[in-house]
């Protein structure tokens, strides 16, 4: 799930742990970890801008009932979003 998670310009590296939900990111110049508890188990990963902040926001698709949950990095503000039908594939 790479994207630019602490707004430096740089793509930092980062996996998600389906079955727990935790998104873990090594932000680019540091060797400390972010750990984040996200999601659950079937979700889809979509992480993306969603508040236009320059900072890759953490943010799942659950098939389930075709909602977008994200973590706004601005407010911290959980959003949910639904937009599609259960069983769409997000395309982010």
């Amino acid at each position: 799930m790479p994207g630019d998670y602490n707004k430096d310009g740089k793509t930092d590296i980062a996996v998600y742990r389906p079955t727990t939900g935790q998104w873990i990111v090594l932000p680019s110049g540091t060797i400390v970890p972010v750990i984040q508890q996200w999601g659950t188990s079937g979700d889809t990963t979509v992480p993306g801008d969603y508040d236009g902040d320059g900072k890759t926001d953490f943010a799942v698709f659950r098939p389930t009932t075709a909602q977008w949950i994200t973590l706004p990095s601005l407010t911290l503000v959980p959003q949910i979003q639904t937009w599609g039908i259960p069983g769409d594939l997000p395309i982010p």
